[in-house]
């Protein structure tokens, strides 16, 4: 959910997942990094639609890797991991339904901060680290046959 002088700054060094994907052996990671539209204005918000294509776009480019890593920014709709503070499930329909029908094998998400959790849609698991100040973080692990992934606190 960076301005665009930071999209274009990580195009240039080779470094942006937003709508991109990578492939290191055999892990493939590809991702979105806007936001669906919000009451606040925030940068970065893109529609719907366009979330699709984005995430459309970085899946292309790993769909012969073993594992499947998706970074979206939005997480998907009734989980976990979009709840605001009011109990609203706030997440992103089309990232659910993204999620549901190519089936990455982890779904790594930010965007709603207060939403540290860890939830899974079908074999996928979803994770939000929530604010990295709190200490919280993402671990995957992965060798030839199997990946585990989870949140792991610094304290």
């Amino acid at each position: 959910m960076d301005l665009p002088e930071v999209d274009g700054y990580l195009t240039k060094e080779g470094r942006n997942l937003h709508g991109n994907g990578y492939v290191f052996g055999d892990v493939g990671i590809f991702g979105c990094g806007a936001s669906s539209p919000t009451p606040f204005h925030t940068p970065s918000e893109i529609s719907e639609t366009d979330i699709e294509q984005f995430l459309m776009n970085g899946y292309n480019m790993v769909n012969d890797a073993k594992w499947k890593i998706m970074v979206c920014h939005t997480p998907p709709k009734d989980t976990a991991t979009d709840i605001i503070q009011n109990g609203m499930h706030v997440g992103s329909q089309t990232v659910r339904d993204f999620i549901l029908k190519y089936k990455p094998h982890v779904c790594i998400t930010g965007h709603i901060h207060e939403s540290r959790a860890k939830d899974t849609i079908g074999n996928t698991v979803i994770l939000n680290a929530g604010m990295a100040r709190d200490g919280w973080y993402i671990e995957i692990t992965i060798d030839k046959d199997s990946l585990t992934a989870g949140l792991k606190s610094v304290a």
